[in-house]
């Protein structure tokens, strides 16, 4: 019993640590490489308005869960940024307690942490991108439905009720988070009919199953046109469906990443390390399963969930016209990867204590770790060189007080995430700019600063933007690295 406890303080001591350290380095607030993606989710945490910012500002995907949850810590005081930051990481351990209920040992719930809140850098974006936050509601999925069937009969009632109606709360807001999602809830229906039917001779589940799945379907619909609905139409280039050849190409890509990793050739040592090991323990764990079955009945029906899933997705990514105007990049792969690694881990839950189990942990370890220090080490020497974090690093801007700036589109809106209550910012014209609202608020301003950086060679004497003629008002100056110059609105 003492071993017992302290073997539970172990764990919890190593994940509020494993959550610290994520938090410091990943979160919004200090995450190094903060892009344009991270900082509109800052800014929409400090505009958000329903029904127009159902999804991502322009477009009619990307739900907007986490400034949603956001506007709780708004209201008691957090910056934006900050209650950003607490709401996304909220979700990140909903999800990964929701998945840890499949693993019976410490050691694999612990390997879990380190790979779920420290993720080797190729997946980094698992942290904040759409992809890695459905996962954590799949996570939350997870748990309710492996109560169900575990207790099985005993779950009546208003329990039942209640578990039921909290999946189709979490599998709409999965699909609302992003669409992809609707090929693992697919699935997911799909793995629980199937071992169902092979269970009970083909017959249908309880007609109280049957009603809330139907009853979900409709209401997913529903919420989704309604939302689409109420959203700006999705661009040409990112609907239909890739030829075969098109799909083709995507797996092409998809292997000349993994040959250049394994190759060395990414400026990414410890990554290609992880990925040399990862996959050595994933071949050992499943030539071991093949001599010796080692997983409960549980287990294997969520590793087969696991493998549908991995093979839907990756297929569904193939012929993605979306995937394919943005270059198959890895963030596509984020599903893929981390249903791959639960996979491994319902292997890993069941290595033995033995002289062999015991060295195949110690790689686990020692693996997971690298894959760890693969982020910090890109970010800290690789790109951007630094650790400091990117809103620390733009907090000059704040010297400007209240102002308007007009920049390029990646500049723009992560100027104007350190301080949305003041720093007004918009993209150049034609710029991509998501909110036309926002380009009010700017031309509001008799003063309005340029930054040149990715945009302008030199600072013209006058310039037009958004139908609005530009004078230039004073000298250029430097802030956070940035080139300015005031400019006033003369019409």
């Amino acid at each position: 019993m003492i071993n017992r406890k302290r073997e539970k303080f172990f764990y919890w001591l190593c994940l509020c640590c494993i959550l610290i350290v994520s938090y410091r380095l990943y979160s919004f607030r200090y995450y190094p490489l903060l892009n344009s993606d991270d900082a509109l989710s800052i800014l929409m945490t400090h505009y958000y308005h329903l029904p127009e910012n159902i999804y991502c500002w322009g477009q009619n995907r990307g739900g907007t869960i986490v400034p949603m949850m956001a506007q709780v810590f708004l209201q008691i005081g957090f910056s934006p940024v900050n209650a950003v930051s607490v709401s996304n990481y909220l979700l990140l351990l909903a999800g990964f307690l929701g998945f840890s209920t499949l693993f019976k040992k410490t050691f694999t719930k612990i390997i879990l942490a380190i790979c779920w809140f420290l993720p080797p850098i190729w997946f980094a974006d698992s942290l904040r991108f759409p992809y890695g936050i459905q996962y954590c509601l799949l996570g939350l999925a997870v748990y309710f439905i492996s109560v169900l069937r575990e207790e099985g009969s005993a779950v009546q009632g208003k329990r039942k009720h209640l578990y039921l109606s909290l999946l189709i709360i979490i599998f709409i807001a999965e699909i609302w988070v992003s669409d992809l999602a609707a090929v693992s809830v697919f699935a997911l229906l799909f793995t629980l009919f199937w071992v169902h039917y092979k269970r009970h001779r083909f017959s249908l589940p309880d007609k109280t199953v049957m009603v809330y799945i139907i009853a979900g379907l409709l209401l997913c619909a529903g919420f989704v046109s309604y939302a689409k609905s109420v959203s700006p139409p999705g661009k040409a280039e990112y609907l239909g469906v890739n030829s075969f050849f098109e799909a083709m190409n995507g797996l092409r890509i998809a292997k000349d990443s993994m040959i250049n990793l394994l190759s060395f050739n990414k400026n990414m040592p410890l990554m290609s390390i992880y990925l040399y090991l990862f996959l050595i323990i994933s071949i050992a764990l499943m030539v071991r399963f093949a001599r010796k079955q080692i997983l409960l009945p549980d287990q294997k029906f969520w590793l087969r969930f696991f493998i549908l899933d991995i093979l839907l997705i990756f297929v569904v990514i193939l012929f993605s016209r979306w995937a394919l105007t943005d270059g198959y990049g890895r963030r596509f792969y984020i599903c893929t990867y981390i249903s791959a690694l639960l996979g491994i881990l319902l292997f890993v839950d069941n290595i033995q204590a033995a002289r062999k189990g015991n060295v195949l942990k110690s790689v686990i370890i020692i693996t997971a770790v690298i894959g760890s220090f693969s982020t910090v080490h890109f970010l800290g020497y690789v790109e951007p060189g630094s650790l400091q974090p990117r809103i620390e690093s733009l907090s000059g801007f704040k010297k400007l007080g209240k102002c308007a700036i007009i920049a390029d589109y990646w500049t723009s809106y992560l100027v104007s995430a350190v301080d949305p209550g003041n720093i007004k910012a918009i993209p150049k014209e034609h710029g991509g700019g998501r909110n036309k609202e926002l380009v009010n608020e700017v031309f509001r301003s008799e003063y309005i600063y340029l930054v040149k950086n990715d945009w302008l060679e030199i600072f013209p004497l006058t310039i037009g933007q958004y139908w609005h003629l530009l004078q230039k008002d004073g000298e250029e100056f430097m802030i956070a690295g940035k080139s300015l110059c005031r400019y006033k609105k003369i019409n």
